[in-house]
């Protein structure tokens, strides 16, 4: 390859990585209880969906973001489980929040529906300040700690609300029409000759082959049992203006997985603050005497990346440590291999 052409490769990759694309989030709070018991009574269960910036593998791969989606249950006293997921998904941007209960006072003289819409109104706060305390995760860098955007609905859209439980209907199929033809649309119709391609598009993962889009996302039972990943889909695809079917500047360019907080270890903010896993947000106050911005964190420590889009793997590595035996070792392997035959082909390649 011409040495001209490669390193032009490498400037336009990192012009890439230093306006990376933040992701957004939506996210629905649910508060039905799930027992009696006390110890669930103050959970509530959480559904989330994220549109995550997703890197193409070849010119014909037209996907360009994945739609993730998370449901757990948490702790309406400290939500560990989001917390931890805010630290996987690295920087944010807009958080569209929300609760299937509304938030609005619709009758003067209906008291319970009164004290349910304060209670309502008084968790959605929480949640907010609680998203905009995480100003480490902002992908502003955190220099602002006004700057994350949590964008806070005291009702849901009518689109969203009219996703309920389709088997209590006796439907056969649980996704709703509504997200179903919205999702047909971003994900591409396996009987439309144009994402035929995207069937068998090379996801990098192993060698392994993808499926078509749609037909897993039809495919997908976990979805399917899940309405309130599917009410935070539709949210996020509303807000972030997503659902016109005529646009087909957007045909075809998702994917949709779901998302596993299982998959990494579980590390809230003052975790990472305690083991110092990345720099401070104030440097210039939190720094130790005598230490400096390559000593003061493991990330600062471990970093030796050449390019943006290295460091930027690095610190996502960090924020979500991988807990899969055979990730683990397929990275091992990956990293065995550069450092073969004492380590000439790592040089090689950091020099180009």
């Amino acid at each position: 390859m011409d040495e001209a052409f490669y390193a032009s490769l490498i400037e336009d990759a990192n012009k890439a990585t230093n306006t990376d694309t933040p992701i957004h989030l939506s996210v629905i709070l649910s508060r039905k209880k799930r027992s009696s018991s006390s110890s669930l009574s103050k959970s509530v269960q959480v559904g989330v969906a994220a549109k995550v910036p997703r890197k193409r593998f070849n010119c014909e791969d037209k996907v360009q973001f994945s739609l993730k989606y998370f449901s757990f249950l948490d702790s309406e006293r400290m939500f560990s489980n989001l917390d931890s997921l805010l630290t996987q998904l690295s920087p944010l941007g807009v958080v569209h929040l929300g609760c299937t209960e509304s938030a609005e006072i619709k009758s003067a003289n209906n008291r319970t529906q009164i004290n349910k819409a304060k209670e309502v109104s008084k968790l959605l706060k929480k949640v907010s300040a609680f998203i905009n305390s995480r100003y480490d995760v902002n992908a502003e860098n955190g220099n602002d700690q006004e700057m994350i955007l949590s964008h806070v609905l005291k009702t849901l859209p009518k689109e969203v609300q009219s996703i309920n439980n389709s088997s209590s209907t006796g439907s056969t199929n649980c996704i709703h029409h509504n997200l179903d033809s919205v999702m047909k649309h971003l994900l591409g119709d396996s009987n439309d000759n144009n994402n035929k391609s995207n069937s068998n598009t090379d996801d990098g993962t192993n060698g392994k082959k993808t499926i078509d889009n749609y037909r897993a996302f039809k495919n997908d039972t976990r979805l399917f049992d899940d309405i309130l990943a599917q009410k935070a889909i539709m949210l996020l695809l509303q807000m972030e203006d997503l659902t016109c079917l005529s646009n087909d500047r957007t045909k075809g360019t998702f994917e949709i997985l779901p998302g596993e907080i299982t998959s990494y270890l579980t590390m809230d903010r003052t975790a990472m603050e305690c083991i110092n896993l990345l720099p401070p947000s104030h440097a210039g106050i939190s720094t130790t005497i005598g230490g400096s911005s390559e000593t003061n964190s493991l990330f600062g420590v471990l970093n030796r990346c050449k390019t943006k889009m290295g460091a930027r793997m690095l610190e996502m590595w960090l924020r979500q440590p991988c807990v899969s035996m055979e990730t683990i070792l397929y990275r091992q392997n990956a990293v065995g291999s550069m450092v073969e035959e004492n380590g000439l082909g790592r040089d090689r390649l950091r020099d180009e």
